[in-house]
C-alpha cells in the first residue's frame, strides 16, 4: 500500500445498500496505523459506514482524482469524546489555519461531528 502520510487528501469509497459505492475525498489523519476523518454525523458516509464496516481509500487531489491504488479497508465509528477530540488535534497539526478557517465557514452545521477511524485491510 502506499504511504498516505504525505497526502492531503483519502478518497473513502463506501458502500450504500444497494450494493453501488460512493468515493468522497476527504481530510485525514494518520495515527498508529489508523487513518482519522472528521465529518458531519449526518452525512452519507457516515451512514453508509453504519450500515457497512468495510469500504476502500486510496491517496487522492481534492477533487478525487487517484493517486494510488484502492485498498481495502475497515470503518469504525467513534462517537465518544476522547475520540473526537484526539482527531481534532490529529487535523490540527496537518491542516493548520486552513483547517480552523474551515471551521468557521461551517459552524451552522447542527447535526455536529463525528469521527471515522479506518484501518487498512491487509490483503
Amino acid at each position: 500500500m502506499t504511504d498516505l502520510i504525505n497526502f492531503k487528501y483519502l478518497n473513502l469509497k463506501t458502500q450504500r445498500r444497494d450494493g453501488r459505492f460512493v468515493a468522497t475525498p476527504v481530510w485525514f489523519a494518520d495515527h498508529g496505523g489508523a487513518y482519522y476523518i472528521r465529518t458531519y454525523a449526518g452525512s452519507g458516509k457516515v451512514k453508509r459506514a453504519s450500515n457497512f464496516q468495510t469500504g476502500f481509500i486510496a491517496p487522492c487531489k481534492s477533487n478525487g482524482t487517484l493517486l494510488g491504488d484502492w485498498v481495502p479497508a475497515t470503518i469504525r465509528i467513534a462517537n465518544d469524546e476522547t475520540t473526537n477530540t484526539f482527531a481534532d488535534e490529529l487535523l490540527d497539526k496537518k491542516y493548520g489555519w486552513f483547517k480552523k478557517l474551515f471551521e468557521l465557514i461551517t459552524r451552522t452545521n447542527k447535526s455536529g461531528y463525528t469521527t471515522l477511524v479506518v484501518y487498512p485491510t491487509p490483503v
